[in-house]
């Protein structure tokens, strides 16, 4: 895997986003259908922030746990809004920074995605799946 290749050749795009009054049902619907562990928060086509399915597990988990906790917790989620759980301080990377930038980051700053921006603009994020998809396509086609 050539670590200085640009970040947005292994990033996923679009990527997916939520806003930061949407309720919290909306993003557990979204990491579900879509097997994604992070969602990108934004306003007006303005990154305000990341949500990551462990944000939400961890609010999950602290609600009370008895025999009707799954249909009080998705009430509760319709109630909840995304800006109360989502990092506010989101660290960032040029489309065109190298791959092994996002990687010091990901071991650096103890995190699993990072939003692409060209510019101002958002156009991605690259997670460490993203990364290891990178890494099985490449062994895959030296195998053939």
């Amino acid at each position: 895997m050539n670590v200085h290749a640009p970040v947005s050749d292994f990033m996923s795009y679009p990527p997916y986003s939520v806003q930061p009054e949407d309720p919290l049902k909306l993003a557990q619907d979204l990491f579900l259908e879509h097997q994604i562990h992070h969602l990108l928060v934004t306003e007006e086509d303005r990154l305000m922030g990341i949500l990551s399915y462990g944000d939400l597990l961890y609010l999950l988990n602290r609600m009370d746990n008895d025999g009707f906790e799954a249909y009080r917790n998705q009430v509760r989620l319709k109630n909840y809004k995304v800006s109360e759980i989502m990092s506010s301080q989101v660290i960032t990377l040029q489309k065109e920074e190298p791959l092994l930038h996002a990687l010091q980051l990901f071991l650096d700053k103890r995190i699993n995605a990072l939003p692409i921006m060209d510019g101002e603009k958002l156009v991605g994020i690259i997670t460490s799946r993203d990364i290891i998809k990178g890494l099985v396509r490449e062994a895959s086609a030296e195998t053939k």
